[in-house]
Order: C-alpha cells, then sequence, then structure tokens
C-alpha cells in the first residue's frame, strides 16, 4: 500500500525547470481565449536569490484586451516550498496595466475568473494551512494595486495544496487566458528511475486493493460537460455548433472529460466498520471536496494522468448541473456527509462520483493496451480495466445507462 500511495504523490522536492510557453495576445472578454502559438522560450537560469528553490523563466508577454484597456502580463519564475505538510506553489509574474482602472490584484482572486494553475490539464485546488514564514521564500506572496495608465508592477501569487507531481506540465492562466506554460521534472537519476521501473508489490497482486471499494463504470462523455439538454439543444446540434469536440476531430493533446463512479460497501460482520475518508475543504469555494485520486497503470510502470482532489474539479454551479444526473445516488464533497459509518454486517453503500480531464492520447492508449485504471478514495484503493471504459454521447446517457444497470 504505502509503495502505491507513493507513487500516486510527489516524492521529491528538487526541480528542473525545462522549459516555457506562452505569448499571444488574447482577450479575457471571451471566456478561454488564451494566448496564441509561440516559440517555446529558452530557460534563464536561476536568478540571484536567496533560495535555490526559485526558478527564473523567461516567458512571452501576454495582451490581455480589457474593455478599459490593455493588461500586459509576463509570467518570471516560479518557486515551490514545502511547509508543515502542505506545498505552497508561488508564480512571479510582471504587470503592465495600459488600462484607465486600477488594477487590484487581491480582488481578482482564484478561479475562473481569476488566477488559475493546471497541472497536466487538471486545474490545482487550494487547501488551508500555515503559510510559509517570508525568510523561506524568494519573493513572498503579494497583492499591489497597480495605478492606470502604464504603470507596471511585480505580482506574487500563491497556491497552497496538499500535493502536486513533480514531472509534469503547468499551466499559468488569468481570466481564462493561458499567461504561460512551463515544464518542471524531478531531478536526478534516482527520481528518474523510480519512474521508469514498474512497482513490484503493484504487479505482484492485489494486497493493496480494498476488497468493499469497486469502480461501477466509467465514462467518456463526447460532449463533456454540461449536457446538451442544459442548452436545450440536441446532441446532433451541439456538434453542429462545436464541431472540433467530436472525437474523429481529437489530436493527441486534446483533453477528454472521464467520469468514475464508485462504491464503498460495509463489511461482513465481525470484519469491521468503514469510516469514510475525510473531505478536503476548499475556501475558494467554498465547499468541500472528496480526496479522491485517479492514474492509469501498464507494464512499464505508473503515468499519473488525471491526479487531483475532487469529486468534481468543476465549480460549484458545474457540480449542480453534474449531480442533477446521478446526485440521490452518487455524491460529492459537497453533499456527502462523510462522518457517516458503515457499519459491519449492515449491506449498506456509499456512492461516490469523480470527473477527471486527460489526454485523449492517454485515454486510447490505456484502452487499446487495456491498462489498468487505479481509483484511490482516502486510503481505499481499486482498480477497473481500461479496455471497459464506455463512450457516450453525453451526461444524460451516461445517467440512463447508470440506470439500466439498476445502478441509480
Amino acid at each position: 500500500m504505502k509503495k502505491l500511495l507513493a507513487l500516486m504523490l510527489a516524492a521529491s522536492l528538487a526541480l528542473s525547470l525545462v522549459a516555457c510557453g506562452g505569448g499571444g495576445t488574447a482577450d479575457t472578454n471571451t471566456p478561454g481565449g488564451g494566448s496564441g502559438d509561440a516559440t517555446p522560450p529558452t530557460v534563464t537560469g536561476q536568478e540571484e536569490a536567496k533560495n535555490d528553490t526559485y526558478k527564473s523563466v523567461e516567458c512571452d508577454e501576454v495582451v490581455l484586451h480589457q474593455n478599459a484597456g490593455d493588461l500586459k502580463m509576463k509570467m518570471l519564475g516560479y518557486e515551490i516550498v514545502e511547509y508543515e505538510g502542505k506545498i505552497n506553489f508561488y508564480i512571479r509574474l510582471n504587470i503592465a496595466n495600459e488600462t484607465n482602472q486600477t488594477f487590484e490584484t487581491m480582488a481578482h482572486g482564484f478561479g475562473p475568473r481569476g488566477w488559475q494553475l493546471f497541472q497536466d490539464g487538471v486545474e490545482a485546488n487550494l487547501v488551508d494551512g500555515a503559510a510559509p514564514p517570508d525568510e523561506l521564500v524568494t519573493y513572498p506572496e503579494n497583492e499591489p494595486s497597480i495605478k492606470a495608465e502604464g504603470k507596471t508592477d511585480q505580482v506574487v501569487v500563491c497556491w497552497m495544496l496538499n500535493d502536486i507531481d513533480y514531472d509534469a506540465e503547468f499551466e499559468f492562466d488569468y481570466d481564462e487566458n493561458t499567461i504561460a506554460t512551463f515544464f518542471i521534472s524531478e531531478a536526478g537519476e534516482k527520481a528518474a528511475s523510480s519512474r521508469s521501473k514498474p512497482d513490484e508489490e503493484k504487479t505482484a497482486n492485489a494486497d493493496v486493493l480494498t476488497p468493499n471499494f469497486v469502480i461501477d463504470g466509467v465514462y467518456y462523455s463526447e460532449t463533456g460537460f454540461p449536457d446538451p439538454s442544459d442548452m436545450g439543444i440536441t446532441v446532433e446540434r451541439y456538434f453542429e455548433v462545436n464541431p472540433g469536440e467530436k472525437e474523429e476531430a481529437l489530436d493527441s493533446n486534446s483533453k477528454i472529460w472521464i467520469f468514475v463512479f464508485a462504491s464503498l460497501h460495509s463489511l461482513k460482520e465481525g470484519e469491521g466498520d468503514t469510516a469514510l475518508p475525510a473531505s478536503v475543504y476548499q475556501s475558494s469555494g467554498p465547499y468541500y471536496e472528496l480526496p479522491l485520486y485517479m492514474m492509469i497503470a501498464n507494464e512499464d510502470g505508473i503515468a499519473v494522468d488525471g491526479i487531483h482532489l475532487s469529486a468534481y474539479e468543476a465549480n460549484e454551479l458545474n457540480n449542480k448541473r453534474l449531480s442533477k444526473w446521478w446526485g440521490s445516488a452518487y455524491k460529492s464533497g459537497r453533499d456527502l456527509d462523510d462522518d457517516y459509518v458503515l457499519y459491519e454486517g449492515e449491506e449498506d453503500t456509499i456512492k461516490i462520483a469523480g470527473l477527471f480531464q486527460v489526454k485523449y492520447h492517454d485515454y486510447k492508449k490505456a484502452i487499446e493496451e487495456n491498462q489498468e485504471l487505479w481509483l484511490r478514495y482516502g486510503d481505499y484503493v481499486t482498480k477497473f480495466d481500461c479496455s471497459n471504459i464506455i463512450k457516450k454521447d453525453d451526461l444524460s446517457s451516461i445517467a440512463q445507462d447508470l440506470r439500466d444497470k439498476e445502478l441509480l
């Protein structure tokens, strides 16, 4: 169990910067405006600083067109500091305010209309904890007010996280526009070796598995979410408007949504009670999320493809749209009472749902090579044959399939 869980979490704080991308222009009045294509800039090396954990990068400047004028943003570097069991991920950037209004850094906060950090396409989730003292950080978090009409200032934004993958692609966004994309990787031969070899305890067999924790179904929703019916249109009309989301239009780097439904059952008489893992409080919501992880394993080792701490990566509004299809049966951290106990011999069950974003390439490879999908809920672990992932048009089709199987 310890080996499996260790592989699902980052093991080293030694980082090396590989590349950074970004640039182009973006329009903050259009969700997901993004930045244009740009040649990944070179690494400038580490800045002169009191910490060797700060990594300087050289990225293109991104221009965000606002109604009041332009904001120009350029990522300068990042730093990862572990303190009291939490990961503090700092990003330092330069902001030139060419609007006619003061830019209040603090007012924009975190989330789809503010700062966002993504790891391999999955948004990082904030947690509560004690912030590191300033002497441990090269550039501590700040919240400056940047005056109008050409004033410039350096801003440092920080995410406090439970864990991260130290071998991943990261994307830094503002208002759903990409400011920079950069890569970090574990340093040293030992770290590289640990990811290239299969875990013997995992492949040997099932002493790591939780016998009363099972996956009921795994689905790929071609329309993603929300359901087209939420927009008052059919699936066919949805694809007329969004032809690029049809599976045949996807490329290897496209992102798709995978829905995982699982059940935790009470044990037989004499085998003990089953307590639910504590949900994770997210102050950015605020709401609670399930301590739910997913990964995909094969004979060459373990690739973490959709690791996150949330039953739903979406915000509270989208969660309501999602949970209406199966909320009475499968729950997220927002509506699950984690004080509930499954008493031995009771034949009781708790059902949970997870939403993960993975690359289309990883999804196809997992199916074609019969890879194993591993799901961890707290300390409970189960697995699923990826060849059994079911593709459906939309959420309502997924819900119907669950009803046909008498799971709803």
